[in-house]
């Protein structure tokens, strides 16, 4: 249920494409092979909207994410390390991904979405 709901959040011609790359980043990474696909991807969105300066759209999210039991940060898909963010944003950006249909090119871009993510997320 909750990879068919996240389907429907972006817009734009990208759609998901992000949060897709973004979870195929994550599937890299061990500790989140016990996470549902939709789990990561709802994730992923946190990041596409950060990398298209959407913040305020993830305030929005915050409380259906919370009552749906969906990850806000990397340490709640046991993915947190720095390590991990290096390997998420790597595997992201590879030229086969969907992410280039938003414009992002560089890992560079998406690791600091993900720690913009973290920082502003990881209070809560």
């Amino acid at each position: 249920m909750a990879g068919g709901m996240v389907g429907g959040f972006g817009d734009g011609y990208g759609r998901i494409s992000g949060a897709h790359s973004i979870h195929n980043g994550l599937t890299k990474v061990p500790g989140t092979h016990k996470f549902l696909h939709g789990e990561k991807v709802a994730y992923g969105i946190l990041v596409q909207l950060t990398l298209e300066g959407k913040t305020d759209q993830i305030e929005q999210l915050i409380p259906f994410y919370k009552s749906m039991r969906l990850p806000l940060t990397l340490k709640e898909l046991d993915a947190d390390s720095l390590e991990d963010i290096e390997t998420i944003s790597y595997y992201s950006t590879r030229p086969s991904e969907s992410i280039h249909l938003m414009g992002i090119q560089t890992q560079d871009q998406v690791k600091e979405a993900i720690l913009t993510v973290e920082k502003s997320l990881a209070s809560l």
